[in-house]
């Protein structure tokens, strides 16, 4: 992957979206490469001085592959603990993020924080859902949230972003049997591949 070219890289990449997470895939394999003889770090400092990794990668990594007492917060993670510690504050601000890592951090099961960590996005994922599985839950003899019959009520979440409507206008030049294609690196939209003009 450092060897690769950013275009081989998007090339596999095809049909995946989110080229960005292909070009700092291969960044990161690059800087590994150049700075931590090819191994992925094993301090939250130096996880997050890699390209394209940030906490929530950089925890989880470090949990799981080297049993750091580090917690993950993600979507699926917050909803549990919001819904655990009937937290009612809207889990989409900054400060919240704050308190609910704080949250997770004591959460913590520190001597498997890797199975905790997975075992608490999986639970998010399969068994507290937005409508949430309760009777399902291993953990919901302690859910404050279903203690008081708040369960879907929480999480707080702020409002969905409003969508941008865009038009595109794509042109198609061909000569010789050859079609123009070109990479606007200050686009918007579409800036890590070739498009048509």
């Amino acid at each position: 992957l450092a060897e690769s070219t950013e275009e081989e890289v998007i090339q596999y990449w095809k049909g995946l979206g989110y080229y960005s997470r292909a070009i700092n895939l291969r960044k990161g394999a690059v800087y590994l490469q150049e700075n931590f003889q090819a191994k992925f770090p094993n301090t939250l400092e130096d996880a997050l001085s890699v390209p394209g990794v940030g906490p929530y990668t950089a925890r989880a990594v470090l949990s799981i592959a080297y049993n750091k007492e580090y917690a993950v917060l993600d979507g699926n993670v917050k909803r549990v603990l919001a819904r655990y510690f009937l937290f009612k504050e809207n889990i989409s601000l900054p400060s919240s993020h704050k308190t609910l890592q704080e949250l997770a951090d004591t959460f913590l099961n520190v001597k498997n924080p890797g199975d905790h960590n997975q075992a608490m996005m999986e639970l998010g994922a399969m068994v507290c859902l937005q409508a949430p599985l309760c009777m399902l839950c291993p953990i919901q003899k302690g859910c404050l949230a279903f203690e008081k019959g708040k369960q879907s009520e929480l999480p707080i979440m702020g409002k969905e972003k409003t969508k941008l409507p865009i038009k595109l206008k794509f042109f198609f030049f061909e000569k010789d049997e050859q079609i123009l294609v070109v990479k606007y690196k200050q686009r918007r939209f579409f800036k890590t591949i070739f498009t048509l003009p």
